[in-house]
């Protein structure tokens, strides 16, 4: 399969004779985004609707379409971000994943189980992540008069490709009781961030917050 079209990629308005048009021509740009060709398309060449394949849609047996490359990895990662939880995402969105985790302050040296202490940080994990599906999201539409629970229609997860290597680090972090979180990306901004990990000793110096010595 090819990779998804992007607005970007696409032209909306091609002045053809009438007679050239073939049959199932797509004109509506929105009915394209998003979605993938069985077949290479030569440039300037009409998008046929048959020709088209949405990526997301789920078959009679409940599996999902997803286009998934040769060199990644389809991951499900559990919905405990609050941008999952109000329904701002969709396939196709770009996000950044972020964790918390707890870390002991002192590696490498015996003490007594009283001196394990350990202390919270956050950082980016992953960056420009994009969500191919979301599963959870097939609850029937309520019907006249009937009370909408706030709940139905909550992603379970989010459904992610990643390489293999990301995808142990992000099963590490779950695994030893991070917290996951996610932030969305503006449409096309693929570059990289580089925000510094945030522990207790980073809020302290930028806040300026006084504290005692020691403590």
């Amino acid at each position: 399969l090819s990779e998804r079209f992007t607005a970007e990629a696409l032209t909306q308005e091609l002045d053809l004779p009438a007679a050239s048009v073939p049959e199932g021509a797509v004109t509506d740009i929105e009915l394209v985004v998003g979605r993938l060709t069985e077949v290479d398309l030569a440039p300037g060449e009409v998008i046929l609707a048959r020709r088209l394949i949405d990526p997301n849609v789920v078959s009679g047996d409940g599996r999902q379409g997803v286009a998934l490359d040769e060199d990644k990895v389809l991951m499900a990662i559990p919905a405990q971000d609050l941008l999952t939880k109000v329904k701002i995402y969709k396939p196709g969105d770009h996000i950044d994943i972020m964790f918390s985790l707890d870390f002991p302050t002192t590696r490498g040296v015996a003490s007594s189980t009283e001196d394990n202490k350990t202390e919270l940080s956050s950082f980016y994990t992953l960056q420009n992540v994009e969500i191919v599906g979301l599963t959870g999201l097939l609850n029937p539409a309520p019907t006249t008069g009937e009370k909408v629970d706030p709940a139905a229609g909550v992603p379970d997860a989010l459904l992610v490709t990643l390489n293999a290597q990301d995808a142990l680090t992000v099963k590490y972090l779950i695994d030893s009781g991070g917290t996951i979180d996610t932030v969305l990306r503006a449409p096309g901004v693929e570059r990289p961030f580089e925000p510094d990990p945030v522990d207790y000793d980073y809020v302290i110096k930028r806040y300026k917050i006084p504290y005692e010595q020691g403590r």
